[in-house]
């Protein structure tokens, strides 16, 4: 609808008159000047109301005594109301996505102006909280609307407050009662036009008490949209015009909020409550200012992403002391305000947390080591036990409050049904990635006020298993050298024994320090980027077979090493130590910024590295041998099973890494042999593990998803070597194998886009090589015996050596006559071979990324037309 004004003001001027009109400067934000006693001029209207038509601005200008509602509560009658309508409110209240709007309404008499006293009645005054939401108000009567016409009918928009007495709500099953008391919806302090905001699904919004943030979200969340909504409320009924619509509210309500909000809540801008729509915060600057104005209860912005970067605006709260002009620390300005802007990402309820927290150490800490459980558990208990608002400063550690945030992060995911819908799915990822942007800003923020902590390096570990878990290689990359520098600055790649430190910290730092290392020189690899730790550098950990970390001090000083036959989970780390720096050993020799080249001298270099790796895994303890391991210990200890797993998948990782440079090339003599077989072993091997993970909770693929397994693409070399050689004997049992895997791949609902683009470019290898099968006369047939599960063959002996033992053992891939690959040259092989590499792999000899599909079509469309 068009109208005259953009921004409309119902006030009582200086001089006690009733007026209307607009803001004299479009920038000014009424709220926080009328809350700074600023004096607001006003270019006065012709008209006493925004819904009467033809008003036009008199020549006269006013000053704001008293701010009003913009609409009087005569004119909007009955208020229509949205319950549950935002994904992140539902997902909190664990709830599922309604299928029809939730309708309830408010009687007029709850009506009041954005600065006007909240009256708590007296039948519940303990527990009334705040719910920020989106208003809509009608500008002529409709009924029967549909969606397409539906935004011809809206006036504008304001903010409301849809306050609750959540002691009456949870004793009755209908809400218009425990939300129906007088004052309980103030609106203000303007009336935005409809031509204004032309999209109110970008308007970004939040609630703010006592300085700290309880909601903030955007539109873009709603479940119902506003033409939807209007669609649905007109149907058989007539909304008159000045009708008012509130569409919902989104995550981060105070309910059950501890201690409950009161007449007393105040903001931080005195003598403000509950009531007043304005004054403790406002959008952020480089955004421009807010159509609304700053609000308490509320504050929004027309933004184009449904994300809006917080804490932006230093606009803080004027105090004094000794006559000296400062900030206190709960202000926007103060130094201490990231407290109240993280607190805001936490569920209000603490049973909810509670939930979260559990899950996490009942069903991943024993195998990620992520928390000392009792040290945590101290400083949570301490957390929400502080004096809420008057000892943040000294409770609130943003290290530990970033390792709380992780874990949230990973008990929201644990708490989801593998069954789940797809919408409940969406609503506990988007939930679980908000907790780990908020660990991940709390992080960041540590490293300016504090030290650093064994907390912050726990964090930083737990925050790149979150990311290898998600595919997000590159980010774990860099979420990797955080917990390195957090280690190192705290000396952890130097072994404490020579400083007598108590065992229980020492065995702590070494644990911690190889986990870090691990990561570090794994996802360095996988990527072919520079890793942050040097050997040369660090002390290797004389890691004990004990665990003390819950004995007391004097039990952890005489607690004796045991066995290796009476394995403790720190005996992982022994092994783990061993093959990282193996892995460190690989990097340094064969992909620097000077690569290996296909000369003899450099390719014996790869077969040496090839053989400590044999050695390592030949040394492995019985319970963690890669063929046949003895599996009777893994009821008793059940994080068995899984670091057996993680130490399979590192070994297949790292031999398939030190290798691939070679498997997609020829020579006369077939030099090379040995590294296809090698690849095609463990790859396959890997592809087996991958099979054999049911997955069929959430605990399972969380403990399996954020390992090494991650980072091996194990089908994607399977796929280059079949479709380098499609005719070979072993083609079809290849096929079989990557056929099986894309399909558990495409049937499973947590697959997100990054395992996906692995299994579009995986179909494209099996496309080719099927295509090339089919143009040779081969016909395919289904086996029922898969390549992965045949444990008898033989891998090729290196050849420098004879009868070097291999782990696993496969029929040697036949060498197709017309293999694909870089044309051979008896007197220049290794140039060619090399220019080849340069040319695709680049000078790290990485294969491309999955998510590049145009460069994975050009290397298969390279390798095809030579089949």
């Amino acid at each position: 609808m068009s109208t005259v004004w953009n921004r409309f003001v119902r006030f009582i001027s200086t001089d006690d008159r009733e007026l209307c009109g607009e803001p004299d400067s479009s920038v000014t934000d009424v709220g926080l000047a009328l809350s700074k006693n600023e004096v607001v001029p006003v270019k006065v209207l012709d008209v006493a109301s925004p819904l009467q038509d033809g008003g036009k601005f008199t020549s006269e200008t006013a000053t704001i005594k008293k701010l009003l509602s913009p609409l009087a509560a005569k004119e909007v009658g009955t208020i229509r109301c949205i319950g549950m309508n935002y994904r992140d409110h539902v997902a909190e209240m664990k709830g599922t996505i309604p299928t029809v709007p939730e309708v309830f309404t408010k009687p007029s008499t709850t009506l009041i102006g954005p600065s006007d006293p909240i009256i708590l009645p007296k039948i519940a005054p303990d527990a009334v909280d705040l719910e920020v939401e989106l208003a809509v108000v009608i500008g002529k009567d409709c009924k029967n609307v549909d969606a397409e016409s539906a935004m011809d009918y809206v006036l504008g928009y304001t903010v409301a407050n849809d306050l609750t007495c959540r002691d009456v709500q949870n004793g009755i099953l209908q809400w218009g009662y425990c939300k129906g008391y007088d004052s309980f919806c103030p609106i203000g302090p303007v009336l935005v036009s409809s031509k204004t905001i032309v999209d109110p699904a970008k308007l970004q919004l939040g609630s703010i008490v006592r300085g700290k943030t309880l909601q903030s979200s955007s539109t873009s969340e709603l479940i119902f949209k506003v033409p939807e909504i209007i669609s649905y409320v007109s149907r058989g009924t007539t909304l008159p015009k000045g009708t008012l619509i509130l569409t919902g509210t989104p995550a981060g309500i105070g309910h059950s909020h501890n201690p409950p909000l009161r007449v007393d809540s105040r903001q931080s801008l005195p003598p403000s409550n509950v009531g007043r729509l304005w004054n403790t915060r406002g959008a952020p600057t480089y955004h421009g200012n807010s159509y609304f104005g700053y609000q308490s209860a509320a504050d929004m912005i027309e933004v184009e992403s449904p994300q809006l970067p917080t804490g932006m605006n230093n606009i803080g709260v004027r105090s004094t002391y000794d006559g000296r002009r400062t900030y206190s620390y709960r202000s926007e300005r103060g130094s201490y305000s990231h407290i109240w802007e993280l607190l805001g990402y936490l569920p209000r309820e603490k049973a909810v947390v509670d939930k979260l927290v559990t899950a996490f150490i009942e069903h991943l800490n024993q195998v990620y080591d992520g928390l000392h459980e009792e040290t945590f558990m101290t400083r949570y208990e301490a957390f929400w036990n502080r004096k809420w608002s008057d000892d943040d400063r000294s409770v609130i550690d943003l290290r530990w409050l970033s390792l709380l945030f992780i874990v949230l992060a990973f008990g929201e995911l644990l708490e989801c049904p593998a069954n789940a819908s797809r919408d409940i799915r969406e609503l506990s990822e988007e939930a679980s990635l908000q907790f780990y942007w908020a660990s991940r800003t709390a992080i960041t923020l540590a490293m300016t006020f504090y030290g650093e902590s064994t907390d912050a390096v726990r964090c930083g570990i737990l925050i790149t298993r979150y990311l290898v878990y998600l595919g997000r290689k590159t980010e774990a990359w860099l979420a990797s050298s955080f917990s390195i520098r957090f280690a190192q600055a705290q000396g952890m790649h130097i072994d404490g024994e020579s400083w007598g430190l108590p065992p229980k910290v020492l065995e702590t730092r070494r644990r911690l320090w190889c986990s870090a290392h691990a990561l570090d020189k794994y996802i360095s690899l996988g990527l072919g980027r520079p890793s942050a730790t040097s050997d040369k550098n660090s002390m290797e950990m004389k890691i004990r077979n004990v665990w003390i970390d819950d004995k007391a001090h004097d039990e952890a000083q005489v607690a004796m090493e045991r066995p290796e036959n009476d394995p403790t989970p720190s005996v992982f780390y022994i092994h783990q130590q061993k093959l990282s720096k193996i892995l460190g050993l690989i990097q340094e020799e064969c992909f620097l910024l000077t690569p290996l080249t296909t000369s003899y001298t450099s390719y014996a270099k790869v077969l040496n590295l090839d053989e400590i790796l044999l050695a390592w895994a030949a040394s492995l303890p019985e319970y963690f041998q890669v063929e046949n391991p003895l599996t009777t210990m893994d009821n008793s200890r059940p994080y068995l099973y899984w670091q057996r797993l993680y130490l399979h998948f590192a070994f297949h990782f790292a031999r398939v890494t030190l290798h691939k440079t070679y498997v997609l090339l020829d020579s006369i003599a077939d030099r090379f042999e040995y590294s296809r077989d090698v690849c095609i072993n463990s790859a396959s091997a890997d592809l087996k593990l991958k099979l054999s993970i049911s997955n069929t909770t959430m605990a399972d693929r969380l403990r399996a998803g954020a390992t090494m397994h991650s980072l091996l693409s194990s089908g994607l070399v399977l796929g280059v070597l079949v479709v380098r050689d499609p005719l070979s004997a072993r083609a079809a049992l290849i096929l079989e194998d990557l056929t099986a895997y894309c399909e558990k791949q495409n049937s499973d609902p947590w697959a997100n886009e990054f395992a996906l683009a692995e299994v579009r470019v995986i179909e494209l290898c099996i496309s080719s090589a099927r295509r090339s099968r089919q143009e040779s006369g081969i016909m395919e047939e289904r086996t029922t015996s898969t390549h992965s599960q045949d444990v008898n063959f033989v891998e090729a002996n290196p050849p420098h050596q004879n009868g070097l033992p291999g782990l696993y053992r496969s029929p040697i891939m036949t060498t197709n006559p017309a293999a694909p690959g870089p044309v051979t040259n008896t007197e220049n092989d290794p140039v060619d071979n090399d220019t080849w590499l340069e040319n695709w792999f680049g000078p790290t000899r990485s294969l491309p990324e999955p998510g590049d599909f145009q460069s994975w079509e050009r290397l298969i469309g390279s390798l095809a037309p030579l089949q």
